[in-house]
């Protein structure tokens, strides 16, 4: 464990939690505009691009993707948690919440989150997440995401 002025950081918690896998990279957004469904079920049409990633060595917790234009346009965020877990992951998918939020216009929807126990997507894309991969709604189409996984579930 590294130290600081000669005090072991794992004593205090800061160094992490053992075990966490981490990844990052940029992705670039789908350019079909997709229906998905909001936290109650209702449709959202033609609104939201699909971001995938694929070829992770852990399942995903919990997920970042932003976007930071050099414009007036502020940040656009999206936030993945399996703490929002509302089943158990089956191999054809279960409801979980995504949070997406637009920085400057502090627009916020939770977006019903498929999660798998398989290592491969669905056929049809959807918003979802599996082993070694996640596929999560974007504003804009065809555009660089910097993203970051966080999990503990070795593949």
């Amino acid at each position: 464990m590294p130290l600081i002025d000669n005090y072991l950081l794992d004593n205090y918690l800061i160094d992490g939690p053992s075990g966490i896998k981490y990844a990052t990279g940029v992705a670039t957004s789908g350019t079909v505009l997709t229906t998905v469904s909001d936290d109650k079920g209702e449709s959202v049409s033609n609104v939201y691009n699909l971001l995938t990633v694929n070829g992770l060595d852990f399942k995903p917790e919990r997920i970042i993707l932003y976007y930071s234009p050099t414009d007036i346009q502020g940040v656009w965020m999206v936030t993945y948690s399996i703490r929002s877990r509302g089943r158990t992951p089956t191999s054809d998918g279960a409801n979980h919440n995504l949070t997406t939020s637009v920085g400057t216009s502090n627009y916020a929807r939770n977006i019903r989150t498929y999660e798998y126990s398989t290592t491969s997507p669905p056929a049809t894309p959807k918003p979802s997440v599996g082993v070694g991969w996640f596929i999560l709604p974007v504003f804009y189409g065809g555009t660089n995401y910097y993203w970051e996984a966080f999990g503990t579930v070795n593949i």
